[in-house]
């Protein structure tokens, strides 16, 4: 019986789960990709805006900071990052 009970308890964390969104952040991101070289006064924020401005913007930025392998969100002129585009 308990087995029973331990099973529809798991059933509902993961249905739950499912609704709530912990799923893994299902934001749309554009899928495809363009490198860009950064320029002086460049931001993350504004080559997200200019690349995808149809997307979320945070979200755009936190995966050109995982694609990148970058330490935060700071853009240094002349480095060459791959932005997701749209």
């Amino acid at each position: 019986m308990w087995l029973v009970a331990v099973a529809a308890c798991t059933f509902l964390v993961v249905v739950v789960a499912g609704f709530v969104g912990i799923s893994g952040g299902a934001v749309a991101l554009p899928s495809p990709t363009t490198v860009v070289q950064v320029e002086p006064g460049d931001t993350l924020w504004g080559l997200a805006n200019r690349h995808a401005p149809h997307a979320d913007t945070a979200a755009v930025v936190r995966r050109m900071v995982e694609m990148n392998g970058l330490e935060g969100s700071v853009a240094r002129p002349g480095e060459s990052l791959i932005v997701p585009s749209a």
